[in-house]
């Protein structure tokens, strides 16, 4: 879709009225380009309404400097290798029948839990961060999809025909339709990372009774 600027005046009828035409090309076979003519003064003041004024984190309220620490411990964490140093010590191994490995894998249970904790909160984290970031990027797309669907509304009120509400449903699936791959690669991409979430708040839950099941162990092996 094409933002067309026009200027304003007497005789300018399609003022804010989606056009709609078949492009007949090698390149793009039976293409729809939809564009938008929009007044020049309304287009300069959508301009001005869209331009970001500057970050206002500045203003946001703050925590307080201790608990900021923490939160900044807590989070700090090499993901990848908490994953593999916890995958590996899951399993006691053929050694479960010696007491010394065992007694050490219930020292090492609670910190591990508090690790698995740790990187399962840091995961989900980063999908609430990057659904944040995928939502500034589709942000433009979102308007595109919603200003298709007003102005083909206005078109049809004009030619005194009934106008559809527009949905959240209408809205996405124009969105699809609109832009294929980019809502694809977001569905697909947000599925994967919810699965690693849900996978590792499982584990996370693993390692919490983890050190009950080691000290049975631990326990059958004293007697």
């Amino acid at each position: 879709m094409r933002r067309i600027r026009k200027p304003a005046g007497p005789g300018y009828a399609d003022s804010g009225v989606a056009i709609e035409k078949e492009e007949a090309s090698n390149k793009n076979p039976g293409t729809v380009e939809t564009q938008i003519a929009v007044p020049e003064e309304e287009d300069e003041a959508f301009d001005a309404f869209i331009k970001p004024s500057g970050s206002r984190i500045k203003d946001f309220p703050v925590v307080h400097p201790g608990v900021e620490r923490i939160v900044e411990r807590v989070y700090d964490i090499n993901v990848e290798e908490a994953y593999q140093r916890l995958e590996a010590a899951l399993r006691v191994g053929d050694k479960r029948t010696e007491y010394g490995t065992v007694n050490e894998a219930v020292d090492d249970a609670s910190s591990m839990a508090k690790l698995a904790h740790r990187l399962y909160l840091a995961v989900k984290l980063e999908l609430e961060t990057w659904d944040k970031d995928v939502a500034i990027v589709m942000a433009s797309t979102r308007s595109t999809a919603t200003a298709v669907l007003e102005e083909h509304n206005r078109a049809k009120k004009l030619a005194k025909e009934p106008a559809k509400q527009i949905t959240e449903a209408d809205i996405k699936s124009k969105m699809a339709a609109l832009y294929p791959d980019e809502f694809k690669h977001h569905a697909i991409k947000r599925a994967k990372l919810e699965g690693l979430v849900e996978h590792l708040k499982n584990d996370a839950e693993i390692w919490k009774y983890r050190a009950n099941s080691v000290t049975a162990m631990l326990g059958a092996i004293r007697r």
